[in-house]
C-alpha cells in the first residue's frame, strides 16, 4: 500500500502565505496507502493513483526537512525527504511507508522543529504527546517504529499532528457530530510505546474521526463587537 506527501519552507521559519512562497519551494503529497513524492509547487497537484487510493495531506517544505508518517494501526516513519527526489505532478511517486495488512495512512507531518511534539489520538478518545526525538531518522519505505499502543479499550489512531507553539488548543470530533476543545498542554507526555490517557470520552458507537489544532488569537466575532456611533438602530 502506499501514501504519497508534499514539502515545505526552512525548519525554522513559518510557513509564509501561498503568494508569497519562492519558486523553489516544494510540495510534498501523501495518499492513504503510502507513496511519497516531491514536486516543485507550480506544478497542481495532480497524481496517478492506485485503485481505491486518494490523495490526503499536502503540505510545504524547502525540500531538506524530516517527513513523519502515522498509520491507523500505530506505526509512524520519519526519514528525511532528501531521500524523495523531485518529479512531475503525473507520477505516482515512491514508497515513504510500508503497510501491513489492512493497515493505512492517517496523517502526515513536515517537521520544521525538530523540539516540536507528536499529538496522537485515538478513536475511542485516548490522547499523548510525544518528542519527536523519541522518533528515530530511519529510510523511507520501512515498516517505521511503534507510535501508540492499541487494544480495543483505545481503538485505532483516529489522527495526528505536530504540535509545540505556545497556547495551542485542540478541537476533537467525533462521527456524530461531537466536538470537545481543550488546551494541548493538557495532553500529557508520554513515550511512543504507551497509548495515553483519555482526553475525551465519544458515546456508545460513537468514534473520534478528526482533530485539529489552532491558536486562539482572543479576537470577538463579528456579531459580538458593538455598534459603531451613528450607525442605524
Amino acid at each position: 500500500m502506499r501514501a504519497e506527501f508534499a514539502t515545505h519552507v526552512p525548519a525554522n521559519v513559518s510557513p509564509p502565505p501561498w503568494s508569497s512562497l519562492l519558486a523553489d519551494a516544494f510540495c510534498a503529497s501523501v495518499p492513504r496507502e503510502a507513496n511519497a513524492e516531491q514536486q516543485q509547487k507550480e506544478h497542481r497537484n495532480q497524481r496517478q493513483r492506485q485503485e481505491h487510493d486518494e490523495l490526503r495531506w499536502v503540505d510545504l517544505s524547502d525540500g531538506a526537512s524530516d517527513i513523519i508518517i502515522a498509520t491507523r494501526n500505530g506505526q509512524a516513519a520519519r526519514f528525511t525527504e532528501r531521500e524523495v527526489r523531485a518529479m512531475g505532478r503525473d507520477t505516482m511517486g515512491v514508497t515513504g511507508i510500508r503497510l501491513k495488512g489492512n493497515d493505512e495512512v492517517i496523517g502526515m507531518q513536515v517537521v520544521h522543529d525538530p523540539a516540536a511534539q507528536l499529538l496522537v489520538v485515538t478513536e475511542q478518545g485516548y490522547g499523548k504527546r510525544t518528542d519527536m526525538s523519541d522518533f528515530p531518522i530511519k529510510h523511507r519505505a520501512t515498516g517505521g517504529v511503534i507510535a501508540n499502543a492499541l487494544n480495543e479499550e483505545t481503538g485505532a489512531v483516529a489522527a495526528v499532528r505536530l504540535v509545540g507553539g505556545e497556547d495551542e488548543d485542540v478541537m476533537l470530533i467525533t462521527e456524530e457530530g461531537t466536538m470537545l476543545r481543550t488546551e494541548v498542554a493538557s495532553v500529557n507526555n508520554y513515550r511512543r510505546s504507551s497509548r495515553g490517557v483519555t482526553v475525551m470520552k465519544p458515546a456508545d458507537k460513537d468514534r473520534i474521526i478528526s482533530i485539529a489544532v489552532f491558536v486562539d488569537n482572543g479576537l470577538p466575532d463579528e456579531a459580538d463587537q458593538p455598534d459603531e456611533p451613528g450607525g442605524e438602530e
